[in-house]
């Protein structure tokens, strides 16, 4: 989290956010994740853009936590210390993000 903990956006701002992309949500609880086809990884990364949860640059835990109680068949919450540790060796976020994984 940092010193001070994460950098969360304003209520309002959160909900409008989640407000605007209710229709993508209702479409993305209906996907099987055991037949993903293209047009569902763009539909989850249209809602993974489009969560406004906190004021920081790095929105990869925050946001995949929110997607985790909206759409909980489909998406795992990460966090730095276990699924990045994981995946790339380290807990850097940035590192993570400019990989492309």
């Amino acid at each position: 989290m940092g010193q001070g903990g994460p950098k969360m956006q304003d209520f309002n701002i959160f909900k409008e956010s989640i407000m605007e992309i209710r229709e993508q949500v209702k479409q993305a609880r209906a996907i099987d994740y055991q037949n993903m086809k293209e047009a569902d990884w763009s539909l989850l990364r249209e809602i993974f853009y489009n969560i406004k949860i906190t004021a920081s640059k790095t929105s990869l835990v925050g946001n995949s936590k929110v997607m985790a109680h909206i759409c909980p068949n489909i998406v795992p919450p990460i966090d730095r210390e276990y699924t990045l540790r994981y995946l790339q060796g380290n807990t850097n976020i940035m590192k993570w993000i400019l990989s492309g994984i």
